[in-house]
């Protein structure tokens, strides 16, 4: 299950582990873990619940969330671990599962040695900008939030100027919240590379403007432990997808779902719009978009959704 050079672990909808790769069982061995804590048939989220420290902590709510499906990107969180030689830093990232047609399955946990481990000083770095990150959602971005819904709800009572112009403003409130929500993913990411979850959903907020809603976005499995010329492709194909339907669907809303799982990564964008005309004009990317995937192996697929619209089903293997 999943790249050998990942350690991840699959978790049922109760927070139990029901699978590991060799990769994860060799981690927990070389870093002086309790494979009887790391294992199949262990509930790591209790683990997480009682261990007691604030990180842990956090995994555990993020893998809560994750099992209701109420986690809209990976959560990323850096960890100590006391391993027999030397202290260490490695990132544990939390991500929800999903069905193939919607469903919430159950979370993945993935580990990756942190790049701020050979680092002091980069390790208080990145907990700082994840500091910053939690500060702003639970101040800054919460009170946006609010600001705009007392303006919205003052909209039935305004005269007609005020309205609009409150209106105006209601609109700038929402963009400010999703380039502010898209920033706190940033910071709450190791500084660098920007990682390919946080990517998606910031092309996500972007083109909500152009296509009048904002996409949602599911990300599952270890998506940004992806090797680095496999992301620029999928990143590349988001954006093109997403400029498709701004262009030409019509439409009302817009799923996007990247699953990086044994074999192969699949982006699935799905829209309720207009459906396909009954012959593709030219300039669409779709070229593009399957020149990509052939590049790498894989493929394209772009027909109806189930209930209307379009659907692009992007594949590469692993």
């Amino acid at each position: 299950m999943g790249p050998d050079d990942v350690e991840m672990a699959l978790l049922d909808p109760d927070g139990v582990i029901v699978a590991v790769n060799a990769a994860w069982e060799g981690f927990c061995r070389t870093n002086g873990g309790d494979p009887a804590r790391t294992g199949p048939g262990t509930s790591y989220l209790h683990v997480c619940e009682t261990a007691g420290d604030p990180r842990s902590l956090r995994v555990a709510a993020a893998i809560r969330a994750a099992l209701l499906g109420e986690l809209p990107a990976p959560v990323q969180v850096l960890l100590p671990c006391d391993a027999p030689d030397r202290a260490r830093w490695f990132d544990l990232l939390v991500a929800s599962r999903f069905t193939d047609d919607g469903r919430c399955a159950g979370a993945v946990v993935t580990l990756r040695p942190s790049r701020g481990d050979a680092d002091p000083e980069r390790v208080v770095l990145l907990e700082e900008r994840r500091r910053l990150s939690r500060d702003l959602h639970d101040t800054v971005l919460q009170d946006l939030i609010a600001i705009g819904m007392q303006v919205e709800a003052g909209l039935r009572h305004a005269d007609p100027a005020r309205r609009d112009r409150d209106r105006a403003v209601v609109e700038q409130l929402t963009r400010t919240v999703r380039r502010l929500r898209a920033t706190v993913g940033e910071l709450s990411e190791p500084a660098g590379r920007p990682t390919l979850s946080g990517a998606v959903r910031l092309v996500a907020a972007d083109a909500a403007r152009a296509l009048d809603h904002e996409p949602l976005v599911r990300i599952t499995g270890p998506v940004d432990a992806l090797p680095p010329h496999l992301q620029d492709e999928l990143l590349a194909v988001v954006h093109e997808a997403l400029s498709n339907v701004a262009r030409h669907a019509r439409a009302t809303a817009t799923l996007v779902v990247l699953t990086a799982r044994p074999g192969e990564v699949r982006l699935l964008v799905e829209d309720d719009g207009v459906g396909l005309p009954p012959a593709l004009p030219a300039g669409q990317g779709l070229a593009n978009i399957r020149q990509r995937a052939d590049d790498l192996g894989g493929r394209a697929e772009v027909g109806p959704g189930d209930d209307g619209g379009t659907r692009l089903v992007w594949t590469a293997p692993l």
